[in-house]
């Protein structure tokens, strides 16, 4: 319906993982920086991670497709109703071994073991998605699949790709020897404010947009907030959007707009969107390097373009699903340091009323310390010269 409306060839916003509609942003082509790294290197076991909708699955396929290009043997298990013994068959097939249907796990086995043997420079790229929703039995067999050593090299390699959830099963202990085998871990975050933008422009255009609809700058900061720079959070509230603009002859969607496609979509707002008038702020785009230990380190990939702060909810824990940029950072910092100035500047004040307080009490009590001084003082006056009168009169005698 919108599609006639604003005069597109395609719906722009569709959930659908094609690697022709790859978006470059930092995070992604960081991403796949690491997975082509990763191609290169003779690690046997790398892992990426990211949050549901950031664009692992088509990550994946991309490398499917550069595997291809390099006539490299892959299995890539995109579900897990996928068995093993369906990833060893997968593996029989892709290395041309001859596997009947009977084979066991342990057949399968020694089937692949002999191509290695007598293929000792042969590899096998082994993708597996969605690694956190396997059981840990699978996940171990696989292990000890890719442990397989042919004169010192492993030639069955494992990607492992899920979610941060997976990062947190590996800590169990029927999983620490996986865990300890991943050395090399990246994992992917949401888009900034300037690359949702162009994402957002970017899928119009390429559905055959011709200037319209319009999303503000405000609009974007709403969507960014609300989203936290999912991609697929972000299709959907934009579609929800488009199909609310076509029902009211919209051609510029404004916040209200983003508010109502929130509420059609049954989200809950996680923070205050900007009003219409508000001046959008871009945040920073970061991307986190996961050590061996599970450690995430945080590294920005663009410097920020305004010192404004972006109006949306305080910092969490990144466990939580809302990601920390140095903005937010800083922004927390500032209002703790402008609480402690408070709370000192009331003590200050609170020890100065106790002294205006106290100030009549201290000066009644140094008049009646100095009243009783003088008294003292006038009386041995008045005996001195008593005395001396005394002795005056017993001398005239």
């Amino acid at each position: 319906m919108y599609n006639v409306y604003h005069t597109m060839t395609k719906e722009p916003f569709l959930n659908k993982t094609t690697p022709e509609l790859f978006f470059e942003s930092k995070i992604h082509k960081g991403a796949w920086s690491f997975l082509n790294a990763s191609l290169k290197s003779e690690e046997p076991v790398v892992l990426l991670t990211g949050e549901y909708g950031t664009g692992k699955t088509l990550l994946c396929l991309k490398l499917v497709e550069t595997l291809k290009q390099q006539e490299q043997p892959y299995v890539y298990i995109s579900t897990p109703m996928q068995s093993y013994k369906e990833a060893l068959r997968g593996i029989c097939k892709s290395l041309h071994i001859e596997a009947t249907s009977e084979d066991s796990e342990d057949s399968l086995h020694r089937l692949i073991y002999a191509f290695f043997e007598r293929n000792p420079d042969h590899t096998l790229i082994l993708l597996l998605d969605d690694a956190q929703e396997h059981n840990s039995k699978a996940l171990n067999k696989v292990r000890m699949l890719v442990n397989y050593n042919v004169e010192g090299r492993n030639p069955i390699r494992l990607f492992l790709v899920g979610s941060p959830a997976f990062v947190k099963r590996l800590q169990a202990p029927d999983l620490e020897p996986l865990d300890q085998r991943i050395k090399r871990r990246y994992s992917m975050t949401g888009l900034n404010f300037i690359e949702t933008k162009e994402y957002i422009y970017f899928r119009l255009l390429e559905a055959g947009a011709t200037g319209s609809p319009f999303f503000p700058d405000d609009t974007i900061q709403s969507i960014v907030s609300i989203t936290n720079g999912i991609p697929r959070r972000i299709n959907n509230i934009c579609d929800m959007c488009l199909q609310i603009a076509t029902t009211g002859g919209i051609d510029t969607i404004k916040s209200h707009v983003v508010n109502e496609a929130v509420t059609y979509l049954g989200w809950q707002l996680n923070s205050v969107p900007l009003p219409d008038n508000a001046t959008a702020s871009p945040s920073v785009s970061m991307g986190t390097l996961l050590t061996s230990s599970g450690t995430r380190v945080q590294t920005p990939m663009n410097p920020p373009l305004s010192t404004a702060h972006p109006q949306i909810s305080p910092p969490t824990d990144r466990r939580s699903g809302h990601f920390i940029t140095p903005d937010e950072h800083d922004w927390t910092i500032e209002q703790q340091s402008n609480s402690q100035d408070t709370y000192n500047t009331g003590l200050y004040q609170e020890e100065s009323q106790e002294q205006q307080r106290d100030l009549p009490v201290w000066a009644w009590r140094t008049a009646v310390f100095l009243l009783i001084i003088a008294c003292i003082v006038v009386f041995f006056i008045r005996d001195i010269d008593a005395s001396a009168l005394v002795q005056q009169l017993l001398n005239q005698q």
